[in-house]
């Protein structure tokens, strides 16, 4: 008993990546459902404006909760803690957010969603261009078909130039 103790906690083999990520959503998902409670929730048939929001909250508190499970039961697996997380990842992933902010409204979706998925893939060591290429299709057609199809929103597909 004395060793298995050492073990996880001398070596904080449990703090892996499965935990690191189920603790963030757990938290951001608690947090959006304390603020959200004083909205009117509605229906499914008349959603009102705090009936997203906790839907949204529940998703985030059931994906912490299966994190952390995984991560508790794949403690000690060689996983890296999250301190150790490369920060060029980080950097490209935020490239990549602000290149969609910046890009939407002048070049369209397509070409925004294209650039946004190629910058991020650098954050990524183990992706092939075949498979960007590919991400890179589907996250533009999941793009337009739910941003202007489902919810027609007014942002232009192609550059208008």
């Amino acid at each position: 008993m004395r060793q298995l103790h050492a073990r996880a906690v001398g070596n904080r083999k449990f703090l892996n990546k499965k935990m690191g990520s189920g603790l963030l959503f757990l938290s951001v998902g608690v947090a959006a459902l304390w603020i959200a409670s004083d909205y009117p929730m509605g229906s499914a048939q008349n959603m009102d404006s705090g009936y997203f929001p906790r839907i949204v909250s529940v998703i985030l508190i059931v994906l912490g909760c299966v994190d952390v499970i995984l991560g508790l039961v794949f403690a000690g697996n060689g996983q890296t803690s999250p301190a150790r997380t490369r920060w060029q990842a980080w950097v490209f992933i935020l490239m990549a957010l602000l290149s969609i902010g910046l890009l939407i409204e002048s070049l369209g979706v397509v070409v925004a969603t294209l650039t946004a998925v190629v910058i991020g893939s650098f954050a990524s060591d183990g992706m092939t261009p075949k498979e960007v290429l590919l991400t890179a299709l589907l996250i533009v057609l999941l793009v337009i078909s739910i941003f202007i199809g489902g919810l027609g929103l007014p942002i232009p597909v192609w550059p208008e130039w």
